[in-house]
C-alpha cells in the first residue's frame, strides 16, 4: 500500500470526535408486569405502561438490553 490520497483526508475540525461511554452494566428490562397470572389477565396496566416507557428509552441511549422474566421455558 501507498501513500493516502489526500482527498480522503478530511481536515482535522472536520473529523468525528470519538468518545468512550463507561458503563456499570448492560440495562434490565424486568418483563413480569406483562406476564399473565392464572385468569388470563395482565397485573397492571400502569406498570406496563411504564415497562414500554422504559424500553423506548433504554432503546434510545442504549440500543440494547438484557430482558429478565420472560416466562419463556427454557430448551
Amino acid at each position: 500500500m501507498g501513500d493516502v490520497d489526500p482527498v480522503f483526508i478530511q481536515a482535522p475540525e472536520h473529523r468525528p470526535k470519538p468518545s468512550v461511554i463507561l458503563a456499570e452494566r448492560i440495562p434490565l428490562i424486568d418483563l413480569s408486569p406483562v406476564n399473565y397470572h392464572e385468569d388470563d389477565r395482565v397485573s397492571d396496566p400502569d406498570a406496563i405502561k411504564g415497562l414500554v416507557e422504559e424500553i423506548d428509552r433504554i432503546c434510545k441511549e442504549w440500543g440494547f438490553f438484557q430482558v429478565i422474566n420472560r416466562r419463556v421455558p427454557f430448551g
